[in-house]
């Protein structure tokens, strides 16, 4: 399924396909979830599944924010099919960030290529403070990630705005959880 995304003003296309299962499904997401909660100790349950069908597909630099809390959380990704750039950058204050610099290019960046079911395990600190992202690449091949995420729902929650909030043009109480957007 092809999800949408609010950028500045309207919702656009994200350049990737997912969709969410039950661990249950399939053998391989039901022993990935036990090895983790073995691992880590902490309960993960279902898994996301993100299809990059070409290197056209990408995810820009973010943080897995919908957690809400940053300082203790776990965040595993499962990678199959092409060796993709993985790409890590250190957060930094808005006001510093002074020009768009795609992902795996500025210096300090972190690049990994995970691919062919190597596993990525992110804890707390890198959703708090550092941006992950898969930029373009020049590929025609498929990638797969599966995701498991967990919260200890403690800590500092993270409170900046959301994409899903919009930019709000006027000084109303801003109105959460309203989308408005054609059909």
């Amino acid at each position: 399924m092809q999800g949408e995304v609010f950028r500045y003003t309207e919702y656009v296309p994200e350049k990737r396909l997912g969709t969410g299962f039950r661990s249950d499904a399939r053998p391989l997401f039901r022993q990935t979830e036990l090895h983790l909660q073995s691992a880590y100790r902490v309960p993960v349950t279902g898994v996301g599944g993100l299809l990059y069908r070409t290197g056209e597909d990408f995810q820009g630099l973010h943080s897995d924010r919908q957690l809400r809390w940053l300082d203790d959380t776990l965040v595993a990704i499962v990678v199959l099919g092409q060796r993709r750039p993985f790409v890590f950058r250190e957060r930094r204050p808005l006001a510093e960030v002074i020009e768009k610099v795609p992902a795996g290019d500025e210096p300090g960046d972190i690049v990994l290529t995970p691919g062919e079911g190597d596993l990525l395990v992110m804890g707390g600190a890198a959703q708090r403070d550092w941006l992950h992202g898969v930029p373009r690449a020049d590929t025609p091949n498929p990638r797969i990630s599966l995701t498991w995420r967990w919260t200890a729902k403690r800590g500092r929650p993270d409170t900046a705005p959301s994409y899903f909030d919009g930019k709000q043009f006027s000084d109303r109480p801003h109105q959460p959880g309203t989308r408005t957007r054609r059909v």
